[in-house]
């Protein structure tokens, strides 16, 4: 007899590649209960977050941004050689 697996639904944006894998998984002859139940909880807490995580990555981005803005400006270090 076959076991009815939960099936959970993910909604964060990694949703479709948590349960591509969770779907191989068990495709191959692994249970996977655990693992789909922990990514459930990971998918919770990244659908919770993402306005979060949007803000950081915008703090990140502007000075990145004004950085690369400066275009030939900065010039990189010259390398010398150990040898000669």
């Amino acid at each position: 007899m076959i076991a009815k697996r939960k099936v959970f639904r993910y909604e964060s944006p990694l949703g479709p590649l948590m349960e591509r894998l969770v779907r191989e998984k068990r495709a191959t002859g692994y249970k996977y209960d655990t693992p789909a139940w922990v990514l459930k909880d990971l998918d919770h807490f990244l659908c919770g977050s993402i306005g979060r995580i949007n803000a950081l990555f915008t703090q990140v981005q502007q000075p990145m941004t004004a950085v690369a803005s400066l275009g030939n400006c900065v010039t990189p270090p010259r390398i010398r050689p150990l040898w000669r």
